[in-house]
């Protein structure tokens, strides 16, 4: 049986500073990736990832927090089969949280084999404003280790966090 893709989701909205993080790294891994890897960019509809996800390889999904934590920090995230949905996403700027939606995905058995989460603390998502710099920072960090969980999946071993 043919292993399934592996998928990068970036979540976020970039008309609201911080928030548009996850389309970013997306958007810094999209050259560095060839066709085995699926992209996708949401922009804040999370319903939509129960069809995006369903079925596919190890699923990476990056998006921005609020925890508290300092701005810019990285948070990851593995979610198995039994796991209860995520912590780090908890505080998604999204009507519909990320946290809801992988929820979701493991009752109605729309999951793919595995997710690794990525949130990256956000400080400022107001309408308009750009990305803070902190935040910014940590676009090509989270490529970086989102290209070594990739690699680890192809060679059939989970990544180390």
């Amino acid at each position: 049986m043919a292993r399934a893709s592996s998928l990068v989701v970036g979540v976020g909205n970039a008309d609201r500073g911080d928030d548009g993080v996850g389309l970013e790294v997306v958007r810094a891994l999209r050259p560095r990736l060839d066709r085995e890897v699926r992209l996708h960019e949401s922009r804040g509809d999370l319903t939509e990832l129960l069809d995006v996800w369903d079925g596919a390889g190890l699923t990476l999904v990056i998006d921005a927090v609020v925890t508290g934590a300092r701005a810019g920090t990285v948070l990851r995230q593995e979610i198995g089969p039994s796991d209860p949905p995520p912590t780090i996403a908890a505080a998604s700027t999204h009507a519909f949280s990320l946290a809801e939606a992988i929820g979701l995905a493991q009752v109605l058995d729309r999951r793919p084999e595995r997710w690794v989460l990525y949130g990256i603390e956000a400080v400022d998502v107001a309408i308009g404003h750009a990305m803070s710099l902190e935040v910014a920072a940590a676009v090509p960090l989270v490529a970086t280790r989102a290209l070594v969980d990739l690699e680890e999946a192809r060679r059939g071993a989970p990544a180390d966090a």
